[in-house]
């Protein structure tokens, strides 16, 4: 271990954590920690009195032993040492976010999607409270809090720390960083680094963590290199590479299973992959000697580092694609990409007048794309690293069949009961694992940490030095695990909705035998078991019938996971299960062009780290929390007696970075995207450039999986295919999501004329008619952006108008002011009175229909 690096990482850390503490404590005119009184300006330097605080919070948390070597925390401002001057120089450059206001800003940190795109919301402040999964926590508004309310919020979130702080009971350097770093994201990630004169966008944790990356780079540069950059950081001098990860082939892998349990092994692999990801971001960090504050973000099968100049990824990336390849063969790859960040990137202020073509694909956000290009163009070159002669003995040489295709051959041959092979086994116990865990333990060993069978997600794992164990609410083990691997050193405790106890981290540390550090973070921990409501359901011959249960066939038992053939069974209409997939529209430009640059916000790495965080927070966590509620409201649930049931039908598969993936009963997803769509707008702070798409599928029967995945993906492209996108495709129909709440309620209406019998199904099948006879004409002339005359038009009215002739009066007048909207719109409202129908008409299927 390099301890200069790690005590570096530390010192950069903790160097303003002081503010918090000032802005807690600190009485009017006394800005100093008690103890600094003596000191002034000339020892702590200009605008350095947070760093008295900071020196306070070393001297009674951190281990004695420890604390001289921190000293570049308390001269930050004024450096007087190498360790000192590596500190303000990565705060000089981590800092370079920080813009002039016109005068003092609330002491609460500013959302960050408040400093988005050329039209950014006006401001909104988080709450000062601990990361949580509530949405009084998550959310900002737009009032700001009461100074006396302000002041408690510090004073909670201070005490927190130092409390957490001094419980920190661990004598090794890495895994104490661990632990200050879960603490500070606990703790600091709502409050700002700056705000005095200063834009407060960036929290506490986002400039501390990048400071750490920085300063952890920069010890590889000798002092007078160190000491020209403080001078002058305007220079090409080469400080930090830029490192993307992108786990390729994760679509094919996780849509490869056979029908029967699919949805537990869909679960499983889904977090797997999340894992895996996490696993290998964490095992390039091992080799590399840097800790966890250089992984800048992880998610979505994605990851960033930033890794000093002189890091040497090929013989890493190597023993990384080894063990993909002796565990999935070429089914996985981890491909990698990274570009140089010079000091000059630091404060490059991106869109400024004059700057040249070269330039412009400078800065942060600039070394961002670069660094993401340069990974997917690692993947036309997969398992290249291995060399010529391993490729032929292994690439191109015949491959005998996975356990998992083996599988998928039985069943295609018609075999009751296939075999279940151990990797599929180990898949569907991680999913029934998880449903029940609120804690997820991360075991990590220098080397390997041998578990399992070839081919097995634990044994991936371990290969890799991480092995994983899954915890209850009190701390107790999901079920009985073997023993961890000698190797491991020490474990990391999520807790999946909030920070574990000290209780619970104490049963834990028993329990495995390690030191254990407790921290947060959000799994969008969503999937419906049997319930006694659904056994009771079964007990009707008709919905045993509609769930495919053949006579005698065993019924699933409280609390397995449902699958697939049960969610489309409770279907309200249709029996058929539906497919959401989301995800956030221009999202590489959100990043690359995004923060108004050059004005108010320039893309900056605490930024950019920073808006990354936030996606995490709300696809990770708040999905989950949306999907959990997932319920059936309004008059059509009231109809079919179905409001309010406590049915769990919703499943989400993958949620995490920018998209998700969700199965459920098809009639709940459309409401259950439009909620999606909504909340994040509110917590995108109302940012128009934040919006996202979404495709919906419906499926039934034993239709393949991989191909209703892939008709959702189409479903979803067709969505960003419409001009400005903040749309969603549903039944063939692309409309944008401003006229959701006109096609709902248009369909609540058909459904309420035509269910109870006002008016005929037949009313359904004509609006659908013209809605497809002006599809067909705009295909059959190319012009898509007006409406079309065409005799369509005028077999509406005399349909409608011959329609309404038979029924009674109310009925009647309802179908004559249909025939009126659509001639007063001009027939415009056919795109959402089509689509309606077509809902309604699903919705109005019998029961007993498939």
């Amino acid at each position: 271990m390099d301890s200069e690096r790690w005590f570096l990482a530390l010192a950069a850390l903790l160097h303003d954590v002081g503010k918090l503490g000032q802005r807690a404590k600190a009485e009017p005119g006394r800005p100093l920690a008690p103890g600094y009184e003596g000191f002034g300006k000339e020892d702590y330097g200009t605008h350095g009195a947070h760093a008295t605080w900071s020196a306070w919070f070393v001297r009674e948390c951190v281990p004695k032993g420890w604390q001289g070597n921190l000293q570049g925390i308390f001269y930050h401002h004024r450096p007087v040492d190498r360790a000192s001057r590596i500190v303000a120089l990565a705060d000089h450059l981590s800092a370079a976010e920080r813009q002039e206001a016109e005068a003092e800003q609330p002491q609460q940190l500013l959302s960050i999607f408040c400093c988005l795109g050329e039209d950014p919301p006006g401001p909104h402040y988080l709450p000062l409270k601990p990361l949580s999964l509530e949405e009084d926590v998550l959310f900002p508004s737009k009032t700001p809090m009461g100074e006396a309310e302000r002041r408690r919020a510090y004073g909670d979130l201070w005490d927190g720390l130092v409390a957490g702080a001094k419980a920190l009971k661990v004598d090794d350097l890495k895994v104490y960083l661990e632990g200050v770093y879960e603490l500070l994201r606990q703790y600091t990630w709502c409050v700002p680094s700056a705000f005095y004169v200063a834009q407060p966008d960036v929290s506490l944790f986002d400039h501390g963590r990048t400071t750490a990356a920085l300063a952890a780079c920069l010890a590889d540069l000798d002092d007078e290199a160190i000491r020209a950059l403080l001078v002058k950081q305007d220079q090409g001098v080469e400080v930090a590479r830029l490192v993307c990860g992108d786990l390729s082939g994760v679509q094919a892998y996780i849509y490869k299973v056979i029908a029967r349990g699919a949805a537990k092994n869909l679960r499983g692999r889904s977090f797997y992959l999340q894992l895996l990801t996490l696993a290998v971001a964490r095992f390039l960090l091992r080799r590399l000697d840097l800790p966890v504050c250089n992984l800048l973000y992880v998610g979505g099968g994605r990851f960033y580092l930033l890794v000093p100049p002189s890091a040497d990824l090929a013989p890493i990336q190597k023993e990384i694609s080894e063990v993909l390849w002796r565990h999935h063969g070429g089914d996985l790859y981890l491909a990698l990409g990274s570009t140089p960040l010079t000091a000059h990137d630091f404060i490059l202020r991106d869109g400024a007048a004059g700057r040249t073509a070269e330039e412009r694909d400078g800065g942060i956000a600039g070394a961002w794309s670069r660094a993401s290009r340069a990974a997917d163009e690692a993947k036309s070159r997969r398992f290249a690293e291995l060399g010529p002669e391993w490729l032929s003995q292994h690439l191109f040489a015949p491959q005998a069949p996975a356990e998992e295709e083996e599988e998928l051959f039985r069943e295609a041959a018609g075999e009751e009961e296939p075999q279940v092979s151990p990797g599929r086994q180990a898949l569907e116990d991680l999913a029934r694992d998880l449903h029940q865990a609120q804690y997820l333990l991360l075991a990590f060993g220098e080397g390997p940490l041998p578990g399992g069978e070839r081919g097995t997600w634990p044994a991936t794992l371990g290969d890799l030095g991480m092995a994983v164990r899954l915890f209850t609410g009190g701390g107790k083990p999901c079920r009985t695990y073997a023993p961890l691997p000698g190797g491991a050193r020490y474990g990391l405790l999520w807790g999946l909705r909030e920070a574990p106890s000290t209780t619970v981290l104490g049963e834990v540390q028993k329990e495995v035998g390690l030191p254990v550090v407790g921290g947060v973070r959000f799994v969008a921990n969503v999937s419906p078991r049997v319930k006694e409501e659904d056994r009771r359901w079964l007990q009707d011959s008709r919905n045993r019938r509609r769930a495919g249960f053949d006579e005698g066939e065993r019924e699933p038992e409280v609390g397995e996971i449902k699958e697939f053939n049960l969610l489309q069974a409770q279907a309200q209409g249709i029996a058929q299960f539906g497919v959401l997939r989301m995800d956030v529209d221009n999202l590489g430009a959100l990043f690359s062009q995004g923060f108004a640059a050059g004005k108010k916000a320039p893309a900056t790495l605490s930024r950019m780290a920073s808006l990354s965080f936030a996606f995490g927070l709300f696809f990770e966590g708040w999905v989950g929390e949306i999907a959990r509620k997932a319920r059936r409201e309004g008059e059509i649930a009231r109809r079919a007696g179905r409001e309010g049931s406590d049915l769990d039908l919703v499943y989400v598969l993958y949620s995490g970075g920018d998209d998700l993936f969700i199965v459920g009963a098809w009639d709940l997803l459309p409401n259950l995207a439009y909620r999606i769509r909504a909340d994040l707008e509110r917590f995108a702070a109302g940012n128009p450039a934040v919006h996202v798409s979404a495709g919906i599928t419906l499926h039934g029967g034993k239709y393949p999986l991989y191909q209703a995945a892939q008709d959702a993906h189409e479903a979803l492209e067709a969505a960003k295919d419409r001009p400005g996108k903040d749309a969603w495709c549903f039944l063939g129909s692309v409309l944008p999501w401003a006229d959701y709440p006109r096609v709902r309620q248009d369909m609540e209406d058909l459904y309420g004329l035509v269910k109870p019998g006002q008016a005929p199904k037949a009313l359904l099948q004509d609006l659908r008619q013209l809605y497809l006879r002006y599809l067909q004409q705009q295909k059959e002339t190319g012009i898509w952006d007006r409406v079309l005359w065409g005799p369509w038009m005028w077999w509406s009215a005399y349909r409608l108008t011959r329609m309404a002739g038979g029924l009674k009066d109310e009925a009647k007048e309802k179908v004559l002011a249909l025939r009126d909207r659509l001639k007063g719109e001009k027939f415009h409202e056919i795109r959402t009175l089509g689509l309606a129908a077509r809902w309604a008409e699903l919705l109005t299927r019998d029961e007993g229909e498939r």
